[in-house]
């Protein structure tokens, strides 16, 4: 008896143990280290050490080493509030990551007959009509290809809010009539609108909408059927929620939907696709022959024009232009983060966040300068420095907002009391009512145009979409400080306290 008793719990704890490991499994969202346990160590205490100083919510991550996936985790939540771990099938947006996709749709094109990437873009739209120094320019796909066509790169702010099916049309022709910062093919310079263009090119060749052909043509045939778009509604997988920063801490953020920005910034994916398009871009993973020479030569840029000493860019990759075979992209937009870095050695690093954060290129780089040795570079973010410097300005706004508050309840009280007097209505009183009006006003334009001088002609509702939340809050309350204190420099004006110097401001 005791013998069977003893059997029967050696087998419930066999079962017991056999579920758990699998429930452990499914929970890490099939979580790969195959890596030496000293190099996994490292690798774990610098994503983890990186994403506790970026406030980084939730992470995706794969590391790819030859023919093999050596390493693929998730970190922190694909959403906070519901407790959701990220997995291996957690879906993100992957920003401009999604520019090499749609590379190699005109790549397909052109290998089919349907048109060349020396085309001018009106033989396709001949609508598109832009502008260099007061002539009409000739702007070539491979321009675009190339982020050579002079499109400035705020025309990221023209960009429309929609989700129509025709969103992608709407989105190119806020090009129409554009001045060129260059003429096309003699200057790098990154505009998102670029490969907008791209997209709109493809759906006309085509005959087809874009996110169809891409997903037929492309991704299909690669083995990606996770990567997909919001138009499709097909994936398999839950997306991750976005999140920004704001007063220091996460919020969960649904930006605007940029269906027309889709081929420069929406696809969306998951760690494991990514991974294996990572591979294909290595060059070890078996494919057809003729996508298998898209990928390569979209590597290489036959006219290369360096973005600087030290990288080019061709088709949505930026290439080491030393001995390294470097080739990397970022991608981010209002909610997401993604990275990729590989090199003809076969390392590749695959990073994707749900956040916009520098973070996640750093961790990107940074694992990938571990694998070979070298030490990471240190993080800066903008992100987080907006929201720091925003949220202390808020604080001290606070603080003068009070103190005003106070000055006009007691100019209001000086009034009541006849401690103050109202001034007759002079023609020095008129002057310095229309010199405080003007330096108010200069003052308040000045504010309003900070972001198209020092930001690349944008505008601050890019500002807002874009970077943290308090710094809409703080620049409302900027702009009521100096409402408050107009107000009271007019009381204090109109209303002089007895035996005060007319028309003096006390």
């Amino acid at each position: 008896m005791y013998k069977k008793i003893r059997l029967l719990l050696t087998a419930l704890i066999f079962i017991i143990g056999l579920f758990y490991s699998h429930m452990n499994s499914c929970a890490e969202g099939n979580t790969i280290i195959s890596l030496p346990t000293e190099d996994a160590q490292k690798i774990e205490d610098f994503i983890k050490l990186e994403m506790e100083d970026g406030e980084i919510p939730g992470l995706s991550v794969a590391i790819v080493m030859d023919e093999q996936i050596v390493f693929q985790k998730g970190y922190g939540y694909a959403n906070i509030q519901h407790k959701t771990p990220v997995t291996s099938k957690t879906l993100f947006e992957i920003g401009s990551n999604s520019k090499a996709f749609t590379a190699l749709g005109i790549a397909k094109l052109e290998v089919e007959g349907l048109l060349k990437r020396t085309d001018n873009i009106t033989t396709y739209l001949p609508w598109l009509k832009m502008y260099h120094q007061g002539h009409e320019a000739n702007v070539k796909i491979e321009d675009l290809l190339n982020h050579t066509s002079g499109i400035p790169f705020h025309t990221i702010d023209k960009i429309p809010v929609s989700s129509n099916f025709n969103a992608l049309e709407q989105t190119v022709r806020t090009l129409e009539n554009t001045a060129l910062d260059s003429k096309p093919g003699q200057k790098f310079q990154y505009a998102t609108m670029n490969y907008d263009v791209l997209g709109l090119i493809i759906e006309k060749v085509s005959g087809q909408p874009f996110e169809e052909y891409i997903i037929d043509k492309i991704l299909y045939p690669m083995g990606l059927k996770n990567t997909t778009f919001y138009a499709s509604n097909q994936w398999n997988g839950e997306i991750a929620q976005g999140y920004k920063l704001g007063f220091l801490k996460l919020l969960e953020y649904n930006a605007p939907n940029y269906r027309g920005n889709t081929p420069a910034g929406y696809y969306i994916s998951n760690i494991e696709d990514m991974a294996e398009w990572t591979k294909l871009q290595i060059g070890v993973q078996g494919n057809s022959e003729v996508m298998g020479s898209l990928i390569e030569n979209s590597h290489h840029n036959p006219q290369p024009i360096a973005t600087n000493s030290k990288w080019a860019y061709a088709n949505g990759w930026y290439i080491s232009r030393n001995n390294s075979g470097e080739i990397s992209h970022d991608g981010s937009n209002p909610n997401f983060s993604s990275y990729i870095v590989f090199n003809k050695n076969g390392i590749g690093v695959i990073v994707l966040g749900n956040i916009n954060s520098m973070y996640i290129s750093s961790i990107g780089q940074g694992i990938f300068d571990l694998l070979q040795d070298k030490s990471p570079a240190a993080t800066s973010d903008l992100n987080k420095v907006a929201d720091t410097v925003a949220s202390i300005l808020i604080m001290i706004i606070v603080i003068i907002i009070v103190a005003f508050g106070v000055a006009l309840v007691r100019i209001g009280r000086d009034i009541q009391i006849k401690r103050r007097q109202r001034q007759k209505l002079g023609i020095r009183f008129i002057i310095k009512i229309i010199i405080i009006s003007v330096v108010v006003l200069a003052i308040s334009v000045f504010i309003y145009f900070i972001p198209y001088f020092f930001y690349n002609g944008l505008s601050w509702n890019f500002v807002f979409i874009w970077l943290p939340l308090s710094m809409e809050i703080a620049l409302y309350l900027v702009y009521l400080v100096i409402f408050i204190f107009f107000i009271m420099l007019i009381l204090k004006t109109l209303y002089k306290k007895n035996g005060s110097e007319p028309y003096g401001i006390n």
